[in-house]
């Protein structure tokens, strides 16, 4: 918890996500040393607005029909440029892992591996005015200052 803390709202996610963000051990928790993220269909109610907006208010709710966990280390450490990595295994379904779509490049497993059935490496390497995205060590996209906004 000195690296991560948790995000508690219902208030989409900055994409209109339809799940609200627990703190709660059925979300997330360790599981045989692995950390779990899981949703669940369950209608849930919580704050309305993202914790760091000036609106946020837990008086203020919404409900949404999902839950689940959202992880950050905003203020406990913030990193400008390096290479980022997280070992995964994605789930499965419609909606549980998001296009790309500012870069237009997909990227398929070798062999139609289903990225749900193991465990891959994910990574992006961040530099001025560049970012590289790589599976398993195989770079798939790259993205220049001019080709993205924050």
């Amino acid at each position: 918890m000195s690296k991560w803390g948790f995000e508690y709202n219902c208030a989409g996610g900055g994409n209109n996500e339809q799940q609200c963000y627990t703190k709660r051990l059925d979300n997330t928790f360790i599981e045989n040393g692995v950390l779990v993220i899981q949703a669940l269909r369950e209608d849930y109610t919580g704050p309305a607005e993202f914790y760091d907006s000036p609106s946020y208010d837990t008086n203020v709710t919404k409900n949404q029909p999902y839950t689940s966990a959202r992880l950050r280390t905003k203020n406990k450490g913030d990193w400008r440029y390096g290479r980022f990595e997280v070992r995964a295994k994605l789930p499965s379904g419609q909606g549980t892992w998001p296009e790309n779509v500012y870069s237009a490049t997909s990227y398929a497993l070798p062999d139609n591996l289903n990225p749900a059935n193991d465990f891959h490496a994910y990574a992006i390497e961040w530099q001025a005015g560049e970012i590289r995205w790589y599976v398993d060590g195989a770079h798939y996209a790259t993205q220049t200052g001019s080709g993205w906004y924050t």
